[in-house]
């Protein structure tokens, strides 16, 4: 899945800001996986940093859930529903065999997604 991959890094922290800023900071990670999601006080506090890192070339990618599409029932979708990351769900994967060829992919059906829950607009000049 990464070839050439000589280094995974894991930052910890209490606080999501100081987090991210750290690896804005440090511009050392270029794909930037987050696995979890957490409702947003205020997502003008990290959306700057999400932009930060597409101005350094850093890919962010979270996890889109587990639940369906986004529900006004069921809070905690960002940063997944952040307009500056990648929102990325479950896919069942069908190779040719052990390490073999690409065959087939399909979504998982409870994998989410949707317009933000939050209101969180699409940045000027981006598609819809």
């Amino acid at each position: 899945m990464a070839p050439g991959v000589d280094e995974v890094r894991m930052y910890i922290g209490k606080n999501d800001a100081d987090i991210l800023n750290t690896i804005a900071s440090e511009n050392r990670s270029k794909q930037i996986g987050i696995s979890w999601m957490w409702i947003p006080g205020d997502p003008t506090i990290a959306d700057p940093i999400f932009e930060e890192f597409a101005a350094q070339g850093q890919s962010d990618f979270a996890a889109s859930g587990d639940d369906g599409a986004y529900s006004p029932n069921r809070p905690g979708y960002y940063p997944a529903e952040s307009a500056w990351v990648t929102a990325v769900g479950g896919t069942h994967l069908v190779t040719s065999g052990a390490a073999g060829a690409y065959a087939s992919e399909t979504a998982w059906q409870q994998s989410g997604g949707g317009p933000s829950p939050d209101l969180i607009p699409l940045p000027v000049g981006r598609l819809a």
